[in-house]
């Protein structure tokens, strides 16, 4: 099977809480619409949702960037058997678009994550990224990536909070913080990123005799 390029493919990125599974819950995804700023939003909004990865230097496939890869490189730098720039998809820098971006007034357009976490039109203006791989917690869909998001030439990662519904930039440290009150996460480190695409007709048919 071809390698399948992920440059410009539209994926949502849902948040993966850290506190306790609540059912009322409903899933949270990386948003911009509105006033610009990054947030946490209903995982089905109708506009600012879909976000693509511009990778520096050209295009990175789905192989190249799959947990495994990406955790397999990972092992293999920590144990010196790789260099830097030759642990996959984990070491590509990229911008991240937002692909249907509406404002408050005017038209949908494609806007960029900047340092501060607003959305700019010019992408010479985005912060550059970088993934860092995590396992999977969950059985994960076809095409769907478990990540945390690092400004690339910092040690911040890209994170956000259930009861605030807010976007940071966090040093893991300050990530890692618990609510003195209740003892869980107050901020949430790890991304999903789900393709913007029907799942295959097997699966959907395996779910369904599953709850059958």
């Amino acid at each position: 099977m071809a390698p399948v390029n992920i440059q410009g493919k539209p994926y949502f990125f849902t948040a993966v809480s850290k506190t306790p599974f609540d059912s009322g819950r409903f899933p949270k995804s990386l948003n911009a619409s509105g006033s610009g700023r990054a947030r946490l939003d209903n995982f089905d909004a109708s506009s600012g949702n879909l976000w693509s990865f511009r990778f520096v230097g050209g295009h990175a496939t789905a192989m190249q960037f799959s947990n495994v890869t990406m955790l397999s490189a990972a092992r293999k730098q920590e144990a010196g058997k790789t260099s830097g720039t030759a642990a996959g998809g984990a070491d590509r820098c990229f911008t991240l678009a937002c692909m249907n971006y509406l404002p408050e007034t005017g038209e949908p357009q494609v806007m960029y994550l900047a340092p501060d976490l607003h959305v700019v039109p010019d992408e010479i203006r985005a912060q550059l990224w970088q993934c860092l791989p995590v396992p999977a917690t969950k059985r994960l869909l076809p095409g769907e990536l478990t990540m945390q998001i690092r400004a690339h030439g910092t040690d911040k990662l890209l994170c956000s909070d259930d009861k605030c519904l807010n976007v940071y930039l966090l040093k893991p440290a300050d990530a890692a913080v618990l609510d003195p009150a209740t003892g869980n996460h107050i901020f949430n480190d790890t991304w999903e990123a789900t393709p913007d695409e029907e799942p295959p007709a097997e699966l959907v048919e395996g779910l369904m005799d599953a709850l059958r």
